[in-house]
């Protein structure tokens, strides 16, 4: 659906089969076109699978894409990707990783394909590991929340864009630490409320999983206060930062703006 600005209605489409579907994030292009992620459950490898479209600036639909496996996968982000030459989703999926929500991330190019097959679907078996950390650019629901394994970047070495990333923290565990303010510009204060055993470990990481800071030795008693991190020299953009505590391995998304 599409409004003018004050609120009437210009023009309104409907997309999908038979099946429930739902748009959940959607961005304009250079070109006036639409692009819109969500999920669907006509279309696809079975139950939902994450869905793209691209739009016309009329609304009318130019091509769509699906990503997932069998079980239950779904995009809630759509932004551009940093070259320009493509598409960034975020979103959950049970059909890759280690069980339950795992946080899904997938990269196209301009037609919506990820290379893994022509219909640009992520029909893959689960990838091997190919570095620590990493997180993804925010701009709508992220699942991290509820992912239950390691910190790891996964990439499929078939067509090397379908992306999972899985956050090693409980529900709760994350719910116990925060990071503020966020978004941040000059500083970021970490705090986590709950016992934690000895020292711990605080590591950064940018996008594309590179280690930005990491400070060892960091006490259970300043975590309670707050431990203060200067990202005046991180450039604008989405961060993970990590705390690892013996058997506790938790972590928080975070947003740099200049």
């Amino acid at each position: 659906m599409k409004t003018f600005s004050n609120g009437s209605l210009q023009w309104s489409k409907v997309y999908g089969g038979v099946g429930d579907e739902s748009g959940e994030s959607v961005i304009q292009n250079q070109d006036s076109s639409f692009i819109v992620a969500g999920y669907t459950n006509s279309y696809g490898h079975g139950n939902n699978d994450a869905y793209l479209l691209k739009l016309s600036k009329t609304g009318t639909l130019v091509w769509s894409r699906t990503y997932g496996g069998t079980n239950d996968d779904r995009a809630y982000s759509v932004e551009p990707d940093l070259t320009n030459v493509g598409y960034v989703l975020c979103g959950q999926t049970k059909s890759y990783g280690s069980g339950a929500n795992d946080f899904y991330f997938i990269k196209t190019d301009h037609d919506g394909h990820t290379g893994c097959d022509s219909s640009g679907a992520t029909s893959y078996t689960p990838p091997d590991s190919i570095s620590s950390g990493g997180n993804t650019k925010a701009g709508g629901k992220i699942t991290s929340n509820f992912a239950k394994d390691s910190l790891v970047t996964e990439q499929d070495s078939a067509c090397g864009h379908c992306i999972h990333f899985r956050l090693a923290q409980s529900e709760s565990e994350s719910q116990n630490f925060y990071v503020y303010p966020n978004p941040a510009s000059g500083k970021i204060n970490l705090t986590f409320i709950g016992n934690l055993e000895g020292k711990s470990v605080v590591t950064i990481y940018d996008q594309l999983g590179r280690m930005l800071y990491q400070k060892y030795d960091v006490d259970a008693s300043d975590l309670l206060e707050a431990v203060t991190i200067n990202v005046s020299s991180f450039g604008e953009g989405v961060y993970t930062v990590q705390l690892n505590n013996k058997g506790l391995n938790t972590a928080k998304v975070f947003v740099v703006v200049k």
